[in-house]
């Protein structure tokens, strides 16, 4: 895409565009676009485990679980500067400090689909 910002819109008025500034980006691995892809690679590789592991947490209630699930997410979102995605993650995080299981299905839903179209956004680079 020709434009430093890239988004993937959703009609779906809960979840928001998932945004990445592809010149941030490239800057936070000094240019290096083959580690970048390597990095993309490696999380593409492992985020259906993570989000499986999500999931599990939040249908056994295992607070624990889900808040190292969410918390891990959140991490490897940063390295994308996905800032729509670590804070649907440090959300679930801290529901699952609060072990509030009425929030976290929602909570957890909106985080799934918005680490799948960051996935959507990453295979476009």
């Amino acid at each position: 895409m020709a434009d430093a910002a890239m988004t993937i819109l959703d009609s779906r008025a809960a979840t928001p565009p998932v945004i990445i500034d592809r010149e941030a980006l490239l800057d936070h691995f000094e240019g290096d676009l083959e580690f970048l892809q390597e990095i993309i690679a490696l999380f593409i590789e492992d985020y259906p485990r993570r989000l499986g592991v999500l999931r599990d947490g939040l249908a056994h209630h295992d607070a624990a679980a889900l808040y190292r699930a969410a918390h891990s997410i959140r991490g490897s979102v940063g390295n994308f500067g996905a800032t729509e995605v670590a804070a649907a993650a440090a959300r679930v995080e801290q529901l699952a400090r609060l072990g509030d299981w009425t929030q976290a299905p929602d909570a957890c839903t909106r985080l799934d689909a918005l680490v799948q179209r960051l996935v959507t956004v990453l295979q476009t680079l």
